[in-house]
């Protein structure tokens, strides 16, 4: 005697089964139940970003946010190293002030100036150039724009006291709290406080210099 078959779950029952005690259902048939391909096909074309859903968070990244700040500042450096250079050691040269201080015989003679003059000279110069590296580096987005910046800034927070010290044991009737060197360490020091940390451990900083 020919069993039926239930056509929802598949299980097989005795012929004078009328309906199937596994899941109710009346759709029964002496034939087997085949699935077909095209259902498989269906179900296994299913888009994986739907069964699967995947996030993708958005990166912080670009010369935005607080750097252009840092941007602003870069482009000025330039300008206010090379007017200091002109405003306070062009008269020096152009005068016979600088030759005055380095010769013995005058009464302004103050010994080591010259030497501790053309190092500031040649020091600032240094500043100068690694600025319009730094210019060139932030708007390329290199790789290694946060470290050089980092070392410009700990380089002159370093230069000035040191530079200061020397011209006090060189000329030590020159009160050096009262010149620009004061106003400068300090502008100095705020920047590296404020901007160091920023570099080390922005995303935005992070994800913007990645260029070789």
């Amino acid at each position: 005697m020919s069993r039926k078959f239930c056509q929802n779950c598949g299980l097989s029952h005795m012929p004078s089964i009328r309906m199937c005690p596994s899941c109710g259902s009346r759709n029964l048939s002496s034939s087997p139940l085949v699935v077909s391909l095209a259902s498989n096909q269906t179900i296994s074309t299913v888009p994986t970003s739907i069964a699967s859903p995947t996030f993708q968070s958005s990166e912080i990244s670009g010369l935005g946010g607080w750097l252009i700040f840092v941007g602003f500042g870069l482009l000025i450096s330039p300008l206010r190293l090379i007017e200091a250079l002109v405003l306070i050691y062009k008269p020096y040269i152009n005068g016979n002030l600088l030759d005055q201080i380095a010769d013995p015989a005058s009464v302004a003679y103050i010994p080591n100036f010259k030497i501790l003059f053309f190092a500031e000279v040649l020091v600032n110069i240094f500043l100068i150039i690694l600025s319009l590296y730094l210019i060139y580096l932030f708007f390329s987005k290199k790789k290694n724009f946060p470290k050089i910046y980092i070392f410009t800034t700990l380089f002159v927070v370093v230069y000035i006291p040191i530079d200061a010290y020397l011209l006090h044991i060189i000329a030590p009737n020159v009160n050096v709290l009262r010149d620009n060197n004061t106003k400068a360490f300090f502008q100095a020091l705020i920047s590296g406080v404020v901007w160091i940390p920023y570099m080390l451990k922005s995303k935005r900083v992070r994800n913007t210099f990645i260029e070789d």
